[in-house]
């Protein structure tokens, strides 16, 4: 009978908290360990709520998340500036929108020293114009243009070059309701030289900018490269691009770089546009997200295009330098594969050597890892909430089944489990394709969610693992033992000190990973750094 009294304290059902542990219930009904404030200020940075999860509204989530970073602010303001933008400029995220709203929320509820933070490093998270926008957008949600907002805004557009803010101004003119006619207008900026200033009058008295199409030909012919043209002819230029013909197009975007963004949008269904475009050095981001475009147009057709691909996908430092997302290069993928775009009527024939370029994009994205040497146990959560909507069109099954594949090209010694009530054998390994990943989950039998069947099996099968690493959403509450309770016992059982690293996929608020225990690491996201935060962690 005392056996049964103490068992009942080591080991108790997810439905229920464990004795002894503040715990809080998650959105599935299991009980689990609150993260703090940080951890979840980090995870909605990185992760953001716009999909939700297959538990919680993408609304619901965006407000908890809101009310936390608030209370944040308020206690820590410049530090959660300090760590806005550092996540922001690391390229962490796969999107910029959470930043900037948590930099809104600290320019409208912070105090002093945090709007002061705002307005000196706001270009470091708002990069190009859009961010700008974006960010306009969401403080005006929140409140008025104050005097903090406008000398914000104004010191984004101020610290600009002239160069700089031709090419701002020009590439990225709206977003929303916002334009930067509208945004000069409200925040009076100021212009340190005649160059800037003749850009911000053209802006504001946009008549001042046209020009008929001998006069833009005059600028055309007087330059041989944007290097020679003065910064308000680059504007001219940009705002007046669709009087040109095709030819001179081409001529323009060869000699001054102009971006696809101020072409007429039909000149975007030419060809010879595309392949200027891609010699003139077209932006990564851009490459990667008309990459569907461009095979409709045929443009991979000249294998000299497919090298240029090649040579710029496969190239670490451009992709590093580019802050592309891993997940950006799995959409990217993902869309190329199917031979469609998500909407409209544009198809394309799928080209096995653009997908194997994608394909090695994707693991090249995560920064080179060495392995560990150690024994890693990967257990992969295929239950029902995982099918939800995580990022962009992937659910958090696709993306945490691609994420462990970047463990297992690195690690010799590992096992991959797949489990949601029970445990499941996959038959995909270190060589295996993006291809055989995805189907390979798709045929699997999805369930209720027990993150502890990792280390049950392990134990139950005498299978020696120095780290368990779980990809999840943290929303486990079947069976009878508690995750971090499986894990002790493992550790009694076989003598070994495991560590456990939990991968979450959605911005809640808790984790399965026990806040106390040294040997267990909660990790926020799936970014290029996170292979080599797991193996520093796995090996001490």
């Amino acid at each position: 009978m005392t056996h049964s009294y103490t068992q009942a304290l080591l080991q108790s059902p997810q439905s229920l908290p464990a004795f002894g542990e503040e715990m809080i219930r998650n959105n599935a009904g299991g009980y689990v360990f609150q993260v703090s404030s940080k951890t979840r200020l980090d995870r909605f940075l990185i992760l953001g709520s716009e999909a939700g999860s297959y538990y919680c509204g993408a609304r619901e989530m965006t407000l908890e998340n809101a009310s936390t970073v608030k209370k944040l602010i308020e206690k820590q303001g410049v530090e959660v500036v300090r760590r806005t933008l550092e996540i922001s400029q690391s390229g962490r995220a796969p999107k910029n929108d959470p930043a900037l709203f948590v930099l809104a929320l600290c320019l409208v509820f912070g105090d002093l020293k945090t709007k002061n933070a705002v307005k000196t490093d706001l270009h470091k998270a708002a990069r190009i114009s859009t961010h700008l926008f974006l960010f306009l957008e969401y403080c005006t949600a929140l409140r008025g243009w104050g005097r903090a907002f406008k000398t914000t805004v104004a010191r984004w557009y101020e610290r600009m070059n002239a160069s700089e803010l031709a090419f701002q101004t020009s590439k990225y003119r709206s977003r929303g309701d916002w334009a930067h006619h509208d945004v000069l207008n409200l925040a009076h900026v100021k212009a340190q030289d005649e160059e800037k200033q003749s850009i911000f009058h053209m802006i504001i008295n946009r008549d001042k900018a046209a020009l008929n199409r001998n006069s833009l030909l005059k600028i055309v012919n007087r330059c041989a490269s944007r290097d020679e043209m003065a910064a308000s002819d680059y504007y001219k230029l940009c705002a007046n691009a669709t009087r040109l013909k095709e030819k001179e197009l081409i001529s323009a975007i060869r000699k001054f770089g102009l971006p696809h963004e101020v072409l007429p949008s039909e000149s975007l269904t030419v060809p010879d546009i595309w392949k200027a475009l891609l010699d003139s050095g077209l932006p990564m981001t851009a490459l990667i997200r008309n990459i569907g475009r461009m095979a409709a147009l045929k443009i991979f057709k000249d294998a000299s295009y497919v090298t240029l691909l090649r040579e710029r996908l496969l190239d670490p430092v451009q992709l590093e330098k580019a802050r592309i997302h891993p997940l950006t290069l799995l959409t990217a993928w993902k869309t190329y594969s199917r031979g469609c775009g998500n909407y409209g009527n544009l198809c394309w024939d799928v080209d096995t050597r653009i997908r194997s370029i994608l394909e090695k994009a994707f693991y090249l994205a995560f920064k080179t890892v060495k392995p560990t040497g150690k024994r890693i146990f990967i257990g992969l959560d295929v239950s029902s909430s995982m099918e939800a909507d995580a990022w962009n069109g992937l659910t958090a099954m696709e993306i945490s089944s691609v994420m462990c594949m970047a463990i297992a090209r690195t690690e010799p010694n590992y096992t991959i489990k797949a489990f949601s009530h029970e445990l499941q054998d996959v038959r995909f390994g270190e060589n295996s394709s993006l291809d055989e990943v995805l189907n390979e989950i798709k045929g699997m039998e999805f369930g209720y969610t027990d993150c502890s069947l990792p280390m049950l099996y392990a134990r139950e099968h005498k299978i020696a693992a120095d780290a368990f690493i779980i990809y999840t959403d943290n929303e486990t509450w079947y069976d009878r033992v508690h995750p971090f309770q499986a894990l002790r016992d493992y550790r009694k059982a076989t003598g070994i000190d495991a560590k456990l690293i939990v991968v979450g996929i959605t911005a809640t608020d808790f984790s399965i990973a026990n806040p106390s225990d040294k040997g267990m690491l909660d990790v926020v996201g799936f970014d290029s750094s996170v292979p080599q935060i797991i193996g520093d962690f796995v090996k001490g």
